[in-house]
């Protein structure tokens, strides 16, 4: 059985961690969705946009497609009597619905295929509200509500969902704020791109789950 792996934003901190690991595993094909338009970046909360990069992609019985998505964005700092209005509808279209669009493609891909698997990348506080964040917080919690409900939906075609969430990722913009001796304690991207290998290898028996990683311990070094 062939394996193709599709990635939807390995050109961010998250993604390309993932995308690091996972291209030197045993897949037939890789596909970077973002590469499919690089004049302009393509915005997956219009289904237009993502239908127009799944359509090149070819259904085969005799293939096994896995996604992996990290497409999304933040904002916060502010209660929500000083946000603005519109930061609700910005994180339900970059949490929530780019992720509702992709799912909605790939599981057209899968209907047609021999099956797969699709991870996505969530958050903490989609089941741990925080505060100064509401807008974010209430879009992965969507997300979450989705990657459960599409699993349901998907044991019919044999499509596994899962999604990630992560406390905090170490990026350099969450270095900036982070005291150094915390570094050790965000999650690795090179790390949650294990994690996903290992999601997609056991995906015949693990659906629907929302795996939450909490502060790393800094002592179980990865690779060391």
């Amino acid at each position: 059985m062939k394996k193709v792996f599709i990635i939807a934003g390995h050109k961010g901190i998250a993604g390309g961690g993932v995308y690091e690991v996972l291209k030197k595993e045993n897949f037939d094909q890789i596909i970077l969705l973002s590469k499919a338009n690089s004049a302009s970046r393509s915005d997956l909360s219009e289904p237009h946009e993502v239908q127009k990069l799944f359509s090149a992609i070819v259904s085969d019985k005799g293939m096994l497609y896995y996604l992996f998505s990290s497409v999304g964005g933040f904002t916060g700092g502010r209660p929500i009597w000083e946000a603005e209005s519109r930061d609700s509808l910005l994180m339900m279209n970059k949490n929530y619905l780019t992720a509702y669009n992709l799912l909605h493609e790939f599981s057209k891909l899968i209907k047609l295929s021999a099956g797969g698997a699709a991870v996505l990348l969530s958050a903490w506080s989609g089941s741990h509200p925080d505060v100064n964040r509401a807008a974010y917080s209430s879009s992965k919690a969507a997300l979450n509500h989705l990657i459960r409900s599409v699993a349901l939906e998907g044991k019919s075609i044999n499509l596994s969902v899962c999604g990630i969430a992560p406390y905090l990722i170490d990026t350099p913009e969450n270095r900036t704020w982070m005291p150094e001796e915390k570094w050790p304690t965000m999650q690795k991207p090179e790390e949650i791109g294990e994690i996903v290998s290992q999601l997609f290898r056991f995906s015949h028996c693990i659906s629907g789950n929302i795996l939450e990683l909490g502060e790393r311990i800094p002592l179980l070094n990865f690779g060391k």
